[in-house]
């Protein structure tokens, strides 16, 4: 696709990589968005491994997100 538009595609892989590992601030910003991704994949190759079928992945996740939310709003002074 990016070729069809005359851009030459190694460079955009070479941005991608670079915003993704080009310092230490971009590595924890990547290893910070993929570490609840890797958890829900970590969560459903366990439901695979006992052999039930779990395909609400990300639902569970953002179900998850949304009752912390919840809690910590409800409840400020909890300790951590």
């Amino acid at each position: 696709m990016i070729a069809v538009l005359g851009i030459n595609p190694l460079v955009a892989y070479q941005a991608l990589i670079k915003g993704a590992f080009g310092s230490t601030n971009a590595i924890a910003d990547t290893v910070v968005k993929a570490t609840p991704l890797l958890f829900v994949g970590l969560g459903i190759c366990i439901a695979f491994r006992a052999g039930v079928l779990n395909i609400g992945g990300e639902g569970q996740l953002v179900a998850g997100a949304l009752s912390a939310t919840i809690v910590c709003l409800t409840f400020p002074n909890l300790p951590g």
